[in-house]
C-alpha cells in the first residue's frame, strides 16, 4: 500500500486524481482512446497489474466486487498474463484469432 506521498506522485506520473484502496491494494483507472485501463498497485517505476474495461459503470462493479471476495472480474483484456476475453465469456492466448474452438478456457462472466 502507498503512503500518502507516494500516491501524490503516483497521481502526478499518471495525471489522475487520486488512487483508490481497497483490501490493501491501490488502483487507479486511466483512460484510453476507446476504453479505460485499471492499474493495480501503481508505482513511480510502473505497477503490479494491468487490466483494460469496456467502461466505468464496468471497474465500479468489478471494484465493489473486489472489496467482498478479493477477486477481479469483468475485464476484457489482462495486460500482464496477455489474456483476452471475447466471444461472451471465453479466454484467448495471446496471438491467437479470438474465435470459438481457439479458446484456451473461459471466465465466469460475459464480456
Amino acid at each position: 500500500m502507498l503512503s500518502e506521498e507516494e500516491k501524490i506522485e503516483v497521481c502526478r506520473k499518471y495525471a489522475v486524481e487520486k488512487v483508490i484502496t481497497i483490501n490493501q491494494d491501490d488502483f487507479i483507472v486511466l483512460r484510453l482512446m476507446f476504453h479505460f485501463a485499471l492499474i493495480v498497485n501503481p508505482t513511480r517505476d510502473g505497477y503490479e497489474h494491468r487490466y483494460c474495461y469496456k467502461d466505468l459503470d464496468v471497474i465500479r462493479k468489478a471494484l465493489r466486487e473486489y472489496q467482498s471476495n478479493g477477486v477481479l472480474k469483468y475485464w476484457h483484456k489482462d495486460h500482464c498474463k496477455g489474456l483476452s476475453v471475447a466471444c461472451g465469456n471465453l479466454l484467448f492466448a495471446p496471438g491467437s484469432y479470438c474465435v470459438a474452438g481457439n479458446e484456451v478456457g473461459s471466465v465466469d462472466w460475459t464480456v
